[in-house]
């Protein structure tokens, strides 16, 4: 990743932390979008999956709280696995 789309990103993941405390999950971010839609390739919830998952991955949180940050807003049986890399618990 260049420089210049990691300070984006970072500054995305800023503005979530600032206006709702936490990077909104997909699945609530953009409800109306559904799991294989084109939305998240080319569509206005690309942005924020590629924000969320850079958050995800720069974080720094442990197993324990990702496992409380998913139970606290679990995804619809229906977007299971959207984002997903190899393992979101680890």
């Amino acid at each position: 990743m260049d420089e210049r789309t990691r300070e984006l990103l970072d500054a995305a993941v800023r503005e979530q932390l600032a206006t709702h405390g936490r990077v909104l999950p997909p699945w609530r971010a953009y409800p109306e979008i559904e799991r294989y839609s084109i939305g998240w390739r080319m569509g206005y919830g690309e942005w924020h999956l590629m924000v969320w998952w850079h958050w995800w991955e720069t974080t720094g949180i442990y197993e324990a709280a990702r496992i409380a940050y998913l139970q606290a807003d679990e995804p619809p049986h229906e977007v299971a696995g959207l984002g997903r890399g190899p393992d979101l618990a680890g």
